[in-house]
């Protein structure tokens, strides 16, 4: 809602006590890396593309390696921000594979 206000400032401050936060708590599960992709997409809305790719890195790596199965839609939603941002940035060759393997885990999804 900060996000959509325009209180980018204000979204970014609650979107980092609330990983701070959740990490505290549950060591980074699953809340946390939504709470980090959610970071990422307002840094990359503000050209911080550089903060935000590393953001969408970890959100992506917790969702694939703890708290959420590997063939979690999240994964697929973290890859697939990911892979868009790369892709907009020109870096085609990083893009593809997130790409496809969002694409992938969609589709064992609808099986």
């Amino acid at each position: 809602l900060l996000e959509k206000l325009g209180l980018h400032i204000e979204a970014e401050t609650l979107y980092k006590r609330a990983i701070t936060i959740g990490e505290a708590v549950d060591g980074g599960g699953p809340e946390v890396a939504v709470r980090l992709n959610n970071l990422a997409g307002l840094f990359e809305e503000q050209g911080r593309c550089s903060e935000s790719e590393g953001l969408y890195r970890r959100a992506l790596e917790m969702a694939q390696s703890g708290g959420t199965c590997p063939d979690d839609l999240h994964v697929a939603t973290y890859a697939t921000n990911l892979g868009t941002m790369l892709e907009a940035q020109g870096r085609y060759g990083e893009a593809e594979p997130l790409h496809r393997q969002a694409l992938e885990l969609r589709e064992r999804f609808l099986e």
